[in-house]
């Protein structure tokens, strides 16, 4: 059994890959686990790829260890490497969770990076494939109804409001909502706790014409055919 620390490197644009792997076969192709080598893998296709064999060693201790001072904080950081976990643990196990350190890591190396249109399709291809059950539809209906719409803070609803103030919604906006809420109580709606605020204050705020006489009451008499017999009506 051998116990290696190999190299890949992509012949296209320069960046590697550093893992340990333990083989009966030197010449096996093992590229690695880790899912950033893989989709570059995929990507660039495996002929554009070169795989070095770095150190050999007779147990897996000493290979994780090697691994370990090789991959460390600041290869990570590197922009030129395929690798996002430190070195001495290979890719992370079904089941395990990165450290807080880690995640940050890999935030931090993604930054910047925009993905590419081909990237885009496939991803909204996928999303119009997905079925949404009925039971889980019905457990988003319900989770709306108890917290509302929007669950936002108050200093991001500010930052909304401003944003939206003064604009006009388009009239096919409008009537999608009319069409939607048509039938629906304000709990249904934005939930119970906001209906109950907004017919409170809906309660408290004085209607603009309260005690005034409505126009249309004495809009007869200054029409020029009151009182008088409409020609239809004539014998």
């Amino acid at each position: 059994m051998y116990h290696t620390i190999y190299k890949v490197t992509n012949l296209i644009n320069g960046k590697i890959y550093i893992g340990y792997h333990s083989t009966d076969n030197l010449q096996d192709n093992y590229t690695g686990s880790g899912k950033h080598i893989n989709r570059a893998i995929k990507k660039y296709g495996k002929e554009n790829f070169k795989k070095e064999v770095l150190m050999l060693f007779d147990n897996e201790k000493d290979m994780k260890f090697a691994e370990k001072l090789i991959v460390n904080l600041d290869f990570i950081k590197r922009k030129d490497t395929y690798n996002m976990r430190l070195g001495g643990d290979g890719g992370s196990s079904p089941g395990s969770k990165r450290s807080k350190e880690t995640r940050k890591l890999m935030s931090e190396k993604q930054k910047g990076k925009r993905q590419s249109i081909e990237t885009i399709q496939k991803i909204k291809e996928k999303r119009k494939q997905q079925v949404i059950t009925k039971e889980s539809r019905e457990k988003a209906k319900q989770t709306k109804l108890k917290n509302g719409t929007n669950n936002h803070k108050e200093e991001t609803k500010k930052k909304i409001g401003n944003k939206n103030r003064g604009k006009k919604r388009e009239p096919k906006i409008v009537k999608q909502n009319r069409e939607r809420n048509l039938g629906k109580t304000w709990e249904e709606i934005m939930g119970p706790e906001k209906a109950k605020l907004r017919r409170e204050k809906r309660k408290s705020q004085t209607p603009p014409n309260l005690g005034k006489k409505h126009p249309g009451l004495n809009a007869g008499t200054t029409n020029p055919m009151y009182g008088k017999t409409p020609w239809n009506k004539k014998s």
